[in-house]
């Protein structure tokens, strides 16, 4: 089984994104790839986020680019994509696809509205089983205030690298601990208040899980 997150370049926000996951997520058996709407092949994650993960005790020097496929979408059990946009331009890849690609805004929120009780009891069986119930979530869940993107922080100075990071400490945390698994990763410990972050969360603040059956923790 394995989970694909995906950005524009996949140097910036889909590296640290996958690393936060990865490291959560791949000792109960779940491989996290990222890729790019428009990556060129082989390049290192950008310097910056480099820096965004080794502050949280996560190495992507091995971190080589690569750019999203049909194949990629479709043997995915679960796409993230940091924006709209992206979300777009990876659900018409694969017939079907669509249930299960959303952007990683998006996923949180649907979450919150979903259904969640009873999970099976293995991450490897949580996963599809929450991809449907958040799918199933989308006609009912309050909508969106605004567009469910993170930043691309690509041109911008290191404040709003930093500002990223913060947000995907937040997000991907949601999510993991949606499944039950403890974050594989140590934010910071003092994290701004992020105004990009839903519901005007602190990044990086956990908040306790939804279930505690089968916990991995």
């Amino acid at each position: 089984m394995h989970l694909l997150v995906v950005c524009t370049a996949n140097i910036a926000r889909s590296p640290l994104a996958d690393a936060m996951l990865s490291a959560s997520l791949e000792p109960h058996g779940v491989e996290v790839l990222s890729a790019g709407t428009q990556a060129i092949e082989g390049y290192p994650a950008a310097e910056l986020t480099q820096k965004m993960a080794a502050q949280r005790g996560l190495d992507l020097s091995e971190h080589r680019s690569q750019v999203v496929t049909a194949s990629l979408v479709s043997d995915a059990s679960l796409v993230v994509t940091m924006s709209q946009r992206h979300r777009d331009r990876c659900a018409p890849l694969s017939a079907g696809a669509g249930s299960h690609v959303f952007t990683l805004r998006e996923l949180v929120r649907l979450l919150r509205a979903a259904d969640l009780d009873d999970p099976p009891a293995q991450v490897t069986d949580r996963i599809p089983w929450m991809v449907d119930r958040a799918h199933r979530a989308r006609p009912s869940a309050s909508p969106a205030a605004a567009p469910e993107d993170v930043h691309d922080p690509i041109r911008d100075p290191e404040p709003a690298w930093v500002q990223m990071a913060g947000m995907l400490d937040q997000l991907c945390g949601e999510l993991v601990e949606a499944l039950d698994v403890a974050p594989g990763w140590d934010p910071p410990p003092a994290m701004a208040e992020d105004p990009r972050v839903p519901e005007g969360r602190t990044a990086g603040r956990r908040r306790r899980p939804r279930w505690t059956r089968g916990s991995t923790r």
